[in-house]
């Protein structure tokens, strides 16, 4: 499963954004690995982009293998652990694209996956592609635009991405209130590891999974309790609780008073029927 990045990634893919930092690129290529290249764990003292156009690209993490395909990119970090996999076959076609800037600030080490839907970033690299070396200044300078442009793609990407994870998550939540719903069950949801998965929806949300769980569940809880008639066993056993007594001090605790004092406060406030 791609793990997708988000706005809060690396973090916030704010350090890869082109604020004009001082870009180097050091190499671009479009490549065909040969059946005898030596793969071993390693990491580069650059940045690197993979951008998979033709075959099976598999590679190795430290949080598993990740599989690219045409139109996926990774990214990996300055300092990033990652070990290609030639054992696919047809071996991958991909462009290369490395590049180093000066004063950079401190990153997240975690490599990120890209899906290029639209193809921009596929266009700008083969722009930098075909253009690479420049010997003029004018045409470096060009060629480090390029670069920049295809990082602000990747944090346009890595916002659209975030905004689909977090609602897919949402949804999923709510339509599955009564059953156990567990981080390893969001995280599944969101094609994250559970300890990836925990930050980015914390950061974007303002909840942990676990607690925006439970606030969903009171909720749910007092909009029963405030619109049915349903007992506290009943709304307790809807909104996937097993104790009345544990969602009461829930309600309790935020609400200030017991689930009998609102709704009895509710009714009170209803405009009598004839």
């Amino acid at each position: 499963m791609i793990d997708r990045p988000s706005k809060n990634d690396l973090p916030a893919m704010t350090e890869f954004l082109p604020a004009r930092r001082d870009l180097q690129l050091l190499n671009v290529g479009h490549l065909v690995p040969a059946t005898f290249w030596k793969t071993s764990r390693s990491f580069h003292r650059c940045h690197e982009l993979i951008y998979v156009t033709a075959g099976t690209y598999r590679v190795q993490l430290d949080d598993g293998v990740r599989t690219l395909k045409p139109g996926t990119f990774i990214l990996y970090p300055e300092g990033c652990m990652h070990e290609p996999l030639l054992d696919s076959e047809p071996l991958p076609r991909f462009f290369l694209l490395q590049w180093k800037e000066s004063a950079a600030p401190e990153h997240d080490l975690r490599a990120l996956i890209f899906q290029d839907d639209s193809k921009r970033i596929l266009t700008l690299i083969t722009w930098i592609w075909e253009r690479h070396p420049a010997e003029s200044p004018e045409f470096q300078e060009a060629l480090r635009s390029l670069l920049h442009a295809i990082l602000f793609e990747m944090h346009l990407l890595t916002v659209q991405t975030e905004s689909a994870m977090i609602d897919k998550v949402r949804v999923h939540v709510r339509r599955n209130l009564t059953g156990a719903l567990t981080l390893e069950e969001l995280a599944e949801v969101a094609g994250k590891n559970k300890f990836h998965f925990t930050r980015l929806f914390s950061e974007t949300t303002g909840f942990t999974p676990m607690k925006y769980v439970q606030k969903v569940r009171v909720d749910t809880a007092l909009s029963l309790l405030l619109n049915t008639d349903l007992t506290m066993k009943d709304i307790t056993r809807r909104v996937g609780y097993e104790n009345p007594f544990t969602l009461s001090n829930l309600i309790k605790r935020e609400q200030g008073l017991s689930p009998r004092e609102i709704r009895k406060r509710h009714r009170e406030k209803e405009p009598q029927r004839d």
